[in-house]
């Protein structure tokens, strides 16, 4: 987990970590064009995508999405197949 210190803390404000530091790495990331000089994941930690293909198959919200939608979140397809399946999703869960 990384963890962040903003300076302001003694002003009552928290570090930032988990899930909002991951976003902002990532974020840097793509803003200055390149990747961390250090260690984003931690060892046997799974990726981003992992992670989502992971929560589509065993989210109860988001298995029933796909199946709303004609979608056997069991498949195992290809890569494309799958970015095309979690758009749909995602495009579906944001209409809920």
């Amino acid at each position: 987990m990384h963890q962040f210190i903003t300076g302001r803390e003694a002003g009552g404000t928290k570090p930032i970590y988990g899930l909002t530091a991951s976003i902002l790495i990532h974020a840097a990331s793509v803003g200055y064009v390149r990747q961390p000089e250090f260690q984003v994941y931690a060892p046997g930690q799974l990726e981003h995508k992992e992670r989502i293909r992971y929560a589509m198959r065993h989210s109860d919200i988001l298995r029933n999405a796909q199946l709303k939608k004609g979608i056997d979140p069991d498949r195992n397809d290809s890569t494309k197949q799958r970015k095309g399946e979690i758009r749909q999703v995602v495009m579906v869960r944001s209409r809920l």
